[in-house]
């Protein structure tokens, strides 16, 4: 009789097993369902965080490509600008060669024309190869009217090559005459060498 009392359940242990049951079910449930799904949301959350940080980077990189695209546009304009107020060789030649044919037009008289050594304008050259940029000097010494003396410099200069007048001395040779001596130092840039570019 006391052992049948002992194993009768009573109605307080049949609560705890079905507590126990039920709480082993939620769990299975929760493990077996709720938990991947609350995993993959988590993975998906992350995975979106991490698309909209890419294509934020993507938009700067972009952004910053199509800005150095500009800058890269508007250094090659300048340095087409640069290259067009550069003489070829043989150019160099002929505006020289010009200038007794300038003076004469311009009704000066050339007392002396000296060409000074060439100076390598390019300090640093990095291939033997590129290009290389020579300034080519001449010293003129002129005498004529100062109107026709700043008809021969503006002549001299009336070109889309580049003229620099480095050193420009007027003076008057006698009061009578009215004549004035003019010294000048010319000075023109020369490209020689093979041209290293990339249009690309």
């Amino acid at each position: 009789m006391l052992i049948g009392k002992l194993i009768r359940p009573t109605t307080t242990s049949g609560n705890v097993v079905l507590i126990v049951l039920l709480l082993t079910g939620l769990i299975a449930v929760y493990q077996w369902f709720v938990l991947p799904h609350t995993s993959n949301l988590m993975a998906a959350q992350k995975y979106n965080a991490v698309t909209d940080d890419l294509e934020k980077k993507n938009e700067i990189l972009i952004k910053t490509v199509v800005r150095k695209r500009e800058n890269l546009k508007e250094l090659k304009n300048k340095l087409n600008k640069i290259e067009n107020m550069i003489f070829e060789s043989n150019e160099a030649q002929e505006f020289f060669s010009d200038i007794q044919v300038i003076a004469e037009e311009t009704n000066c008289a050339i007392l002396s024309l000296n060409f000074s050594p060439i100076n390598n304008a390019k300090k640093n050259d990095i291939s033997k190869t590129s290009d290389q940029i020579n300034a080519n000097h001449a010293k003129l010494n002129i005498t004529g009217s100062y109107r026709n003396i700043m008809e021969l410099i503006n002549r001299l200069q009336d070109r889309l090559k580049r003229v620099m007048m480095d050193f420009i001395n007027i003076s008057t040779i006698n009061n009578s005459s009215g004549k004035l001596n003019c010294q000048l130092t010319i000075t023109v840039f020369v490209k020689k060498g093979k041209e290293i570019r990339s249009d690309d």
